[in-house]
């Protein structure tokens, strides 16, 4: 009886496991699962290929000066390139994820209009708005000025201005790539910021050599480009305080007080400054208060003369008119009496 059931259990094994064969072998496989096959590198950016080796802020701006901010009112449209509110960040990091993930730019920009219709506009499209921030040539001084404020951890930690490690000049490109679209120099430091993570905004601390005095007194002689009639060494906002850090490394680079004051004056305007930059305005500034300081004066002189020669001449005439006069004595007068007479009044006169 037993080997009857264990016949029957044997018989029962073998048919499932030529069922289970069969339809391993009629789906066309060996029962394994077949190796999944390597993927086929494609040109960076494009979806098909890989992740891009690397993904700049010159790429994220060069996407997102494409697309402007609606104008309100009778407002102008700003590319969101040029914006640092919260929402253009947020913008900006869905541009970076979207290149970072191969997303090709022109779907980015699309993706990104569909989702704020109401928001968002491109850049071609707007009447008056530029088509993209026109490309200008960034200086050396301004690319120091930033990378004076940012602090690398290369060799211990040292100022991007100072670095020379092949990582630093391209850092350094990059943020000339980034001036020469226009990007404000804050958010220039907050996008390197965020996207090198290791970097990071350095102290208030003024360069070596460079004192408080000498940044004050290139400052006192300055304004606050917002607020108004304040002098730049004793305003407290966020922009004097970056204005004054301009003023310390340039100092620091060997920059004199007028090129200072030029500098500004150039990038901010001449209201910036309480002298003007031009020798001709300047010399017109002194030429013409000192000319009116002598034309008031030469008056009030001659003025003054005058009134004196009047007293002389009036002096003069009260002088003849007191003096003796020769007035005629009756001829029956007796001269003793009249000598007599003249005696006396000299006595009382003495």
């Amino acid at each position: 009886m037993k080997k009857t059931k264990r016949f029957l259990v044997m018989v029962g094994l073998s048919v499932l496991l030529l069922t289970v064969a069969s339809v391993v072998m009629a789906q066309g496989g060996d029962g394994y699962d077949d190796p999944e096959p390597e993927p086929t590198p494609g040109p960076a950016g494009s979806a098909a290929g890989n992740e891009p080796d690397t993904v700049t802020q010159s790429d994220v701006m060069a996407v997102a000066s494409q697309l402007v901010i609606n104008p309100q009112g009778m407002g102008m449209a700003i590319p969101i390139a040029a914006c640092d509110s919260d929402l253009c960040m947020s913008w900006l990091r869905q541009i970076e994820d979207g290149l970072k993930n191969g997303v090709p730019a022109d779907d980015i920009v699309s993706a990104l209009l569909v989702e704020n219709r109401d928001t968002l506009s491109r850049a071609s499209d707007m009447t008056g708005a530029p088509t993209s921030l026109e490309p200008v040539e960034a200086s050396s001084t301004e690319v120091s000025l930033i990378a004076e404020t940012l602090v690398v951890d290369v060799n211990g930690g040292s100022l991007l201005s100072t670095c020379e490690t092949d990582q630093c000049m391209a850092w350094q490109n990059e943020i000339a790539l980034m001036l020469g679209q226009r990007i404000p120099r804050d958010q220039i430091i907050q996008q390197f910021v965020r996207q090198y993570g290791h970097a990071e905004i350095g102290d208030d601390e003024l360069p070596v050599g460079v004192t408080w005095d000498d940044v004050n007194t290139v400052a006192r002689k300055m304004f606050c480009e917002t607020c108004e009639g304040v002098p730049l060494d004793e305003c407290s906002s966020v922009d004097c305080r970056d204005w004054r850090t301009k003023i310390s490394y340039m100092i620091s680079m060997g920059y004199s007080r007028n090129e200072i004051m030029d500098y500004f004056t150039e990038n901010f305007g001449a209201d910036v400054v309480s002298l003007p930059r031009s020798r001709a305005d300047r010399v017109l500034s002194f030429a013409v208060p000192l000319v009116v300081v002598l034309l008031l004066g030469g008056v009030g002189g001659w003025q003054m003369w005058r009134l004196r020669q009047r007293g002389h001449h009036t002096g003069d005439v009260m002088r003849r008119s007191s003096g003796p006069g020769h007035r005629p004595v009756p001829s029956d007068t007796d001269p003793y009496y009249l000598e007599r007479l003249l005696q006396e009044l000299e006595g009382v006169d003495q």
